[in-house]
């Protein structure tokens, strides 16, 4: 055969590849061809949006997975026939790409709902096994640290205050990474050839997520010349290891290098394989261990040399205490092991060695040393419903009382009912950090409560505020939707009058009793979405020119209450919902919809300054598509509906008996006190196999 032959295999695995990422979103780590190293053909801002003139998995396969597994099969046939017959300079090139579409075709029937070992998973994927890890390490370095560490206290207090210690000041930071980026560069181009320009520029700024570390933004890349810039984030919790890792790990000389030196082969040969990284494939992790591996290279393989750096280029530029350099080795070694300790919980329960039950109390065990590892200063218990776990309260104390108390670490408590949580609880978060409690009562009256089967009276509404505000709160956050089935303007009108009643609660209690002067009740109101599987997924959604009406009016009844000037009032996107409408219950032929608003730009829409509502009718006019089918009618029980082949378990029949009573206003009792016969019973778990009911 003729390397032509090979290309044609390689431009195959590349094409299903970006077939496969329009069901696989999180696969394509890196992507580029020919506009991509042509500066003229970027359009960039320093915010979110980055759109390159080339577009990932465009539409024009129509293959299923199915397909994908089947083509891959017969690639891995032919490369394996190839093989046999390859000349001495292509035997690498093919066993990468042998590799690869291994790795392809592994992950195609993982989404087709293969199982397999973690270490079978790992193995196929990225051709290596993740390594077993004694964790008698963790006990041994704890105590290491607590005989090198200065100062008194436990172990666990002295890597706290040694983390503070070696943390960045804000105003310093801009300093620190630069620095540390260009003494970067330049050893990485002592080390190794580089375009000679290469250097990233560097920048400091908000972010609006502050777990998020970095943004980056490539201007424009040809052959030997790069426009990148690095955006960090100064809210992010930098110290002195993660900064060297950032920095050396995801630009020069890991990351970015790589990815620069592999885009150059890529122009050089013009190998179809060398355009894609696969997230799962051995490419990536090639990706990760080079760049540690690179980071090492740097300092010629001494602790000492990466030491002495930290100390001149990092604890120097920062103002921070030099002496404390000598500790780093330690640091270091105590930071690898704790990260080892998700990939332990992973492989166990991927294997189900371990119950959920015996994770949770290995994460119990060493949640600590992983959090002062990180410098997180919350923790989330986050769940569409976290009151229904049963040992929340006993959770939530063993958090408070470990992280809350001792490290001052925030617990934030999502998605509670209001009738849920106890003053005993509530009160010890409060001792932690002050902060707002959210509530959804999700209608203003009764009557729509009981429609919709929140299960929640007025009583449950008044006595739950009344003990977050004996709690220590005094800023309550209220949530409510507006257009629900059945919904009349004086349910609406009770939405502003709750709101009010709330308030008025908070001024019953003495003055001198209060968490503060005044009470913040702050309304906010979404409008209602039906969708599938649910009870109302035959009901009619209110018009645009509707929610306007009742929005109008719902904030000229906050404007009449008695205490108005301790209300808020906030309410959702017009567009955005009537575009949520229309996908949530449309069919195939919406998929040419979204592919042609794609087209036009639409990306991020979440972010209402990239949201662009007229190209998207734009789309459907096109596609001679009418959103009022989809939104503006009431469903008949016999009609089919696009998502009745689907088995979520939840049988149709149910769901209309449910509907049937919303407009009753009869309330269905909770899974745990009753069955209603749903039909999730077939999946012999959860509440339905507690014994309860």
């Amino acid at each position: 055969m003729s390397e032509a032959a090979l290309n044609a295999m390689a431009a195959q695995y590349l094409d299903l590849t970006l077939c496969k990422s329009r069901y696989d979103d999180i696969d394509i780590q890196w992507y580029t061809e020919g506009p991509f190293w042509r500066r003229t053909s970027m359009r960039f801002s320093r915010d979110y949006k980055i759109l390159p003139d080339y577009e990932i998995a465009d539409a024009k396969h129509g293959k299923t997975l199915k397909d994908i597994l089947e083509e891959s099969e017969n690639l891995l046939a032919n490369l394996s026939s190839y093989q046999r017959t390859a000349h001495r300079d292509e035997k690498q090139r093919v066993q990468y790409l042998l590799d690869h579409v291994r790795a392809l075709n592994t992950r195609t029937r993982m989404l087709l709902g293969e199982k397999m070992t973690f270490d079978r998973m790992t193995e196929e994927l990225y051709d290596l096994t993740a390594p077993e890890y004694d964790y008698s390490r963790f006990d041994r370095i704890l105590e290491e640290l607590n005989q090198a560490l200065p100062g008194g206290g436990t172990a666990q207090d002295k890597i706290y205050r040694f983390r503070e210690q070696i943390s960045i000041p804000k105003d310093k930071l801009l300093s620190v990474m630069q620095r540390t980026t260009q003494e970067f560069h330049d050893m990485s181009m002592a080390h190794m050839t580089l375009t000679g320009n290469s250097m990233p520029r560097v920048r400091v700024r908000r972010l609006p997520d502050p777990g998020m570390a970095f943004l980056s933004i490539l201007f424009g890349y040809d052959y030997n010349h790069l426009e990148y810039e690095r955006n960090f984030n100064l809210d992010y919790p930098w110290t002195v290891d993660n900064v060297l890792e950032c920095i050396g790990h995801e630009m020069e000389p890991g990351h970015l290098t790589y990815y620069e030196k592999r885009t150059q082969t890529y122009i050089d040969t013009c190998w179809p394989e060398m355009a894609v990284v696969q997230q799962f494939s051995p490419s990536s992790a090639f990706t990760e261990g080079s760049a540690r591996y690179v980071i090492s290279m740097c300092f010629d393989h001494s602790p000492e040399h990466r030491t002495d750096f930290e100390r001149e280029a990092i604890f120097r530029t920062a103002g921070l205490d030099e002496g404390l350099a000598a500790l780093m080795p330690l640091w270091h070694e105590y930071c690898e092991i704790v990260g080892y300790g998700k990939l332990e919980v992973t492989r166990k329960l991927w294997d189900q060695k371990w119950t959920c039950r015996e994770g949770a109390e290995f994460l119990k065990k060493y949640a600590h040393d992983m959090l002062m590892s990180t410098g997180h200063e919350e923790i989330s218990l986050s769940s569409l419903s976290s009151s229904d776990y049963s040992r929340l309260e006993e959770l939530t104390t063993y958090l408070i009382q470990e992280f809350g108390i001792k490290e001052r670490v925030n617990i934030s408590l999502p998605s509670l009912r209001i009738d849920a949580f106890s003053l005993d609880v509530m009160s010890q978060v409060q001792d932690v950090k002050k902060s707002s409690l959210t509530f959804a009562p999700e209608a203003g009256s009764q009557r729509m409560r009981d429609v919709i089967n929140k299960g929640l009276t007025e009583e449950d509404i008044f006595s739950g505020a009344m003990e977050a505000f004996k709690g220590g709160w005094n800023r309550v956050k209220l949530y409510f939707m507006l257009g629900l089935p059945g919904e009349t303007y004086e349910d609406i009108e009770g939405i502003a009058k709750l709101s009010n009643d709330i308030a008025a609660l908070y001024y019953t209690i003495p003055k001198d009793k209060r968490p503060g002067a005044r009470v913040d009740v702050v309304s906010s109101t979404s409008f209602f979405v039906p969708k599938p599987f649910t009870p109302f997924q035959w009901v009619a959604q209110n018009t645009t020119e509707q929610f306007k009406d009742k929005q109008y009016f719902l904030s000229r009844k906050m404007k009449e209450q008695l205490n108005r000037k301790s209300m808020r009032y906030n309410w959702h996107d017009f567009d955005l919902t009537a575009l949520e409408g229309f996908l949530a219950r449309g069919d195939r032929k919406v998929g040419e919809v979204i592919y042609r608003a794609y087209k036009k730009g639409c990306m991020f829409d979440s972010w209402s300054e990239y949201f662009h509502y007229d190209r998207w009718l734009e789309a459907m006019d096109e596609c001679r598509i009418d959103p009022a089918f989809y939104t503006g009618r009431t469903r008949e029980y016999d009609e089919i509906l696009p998502w009745d082949f689907v088995d979520a378990g939840v049988t149709k029949e149910f769901l209309w008996r449910e509907y049937i009573q919303s407009q009753k206003e009869i309330v269905t009792p909770n899974c745990r006190r009753q069955c209603s016969g749903c039909g999730c019973r077939i999946y012999e778990g959860g509440v339905c196999f507690e014994g309860k009911n």
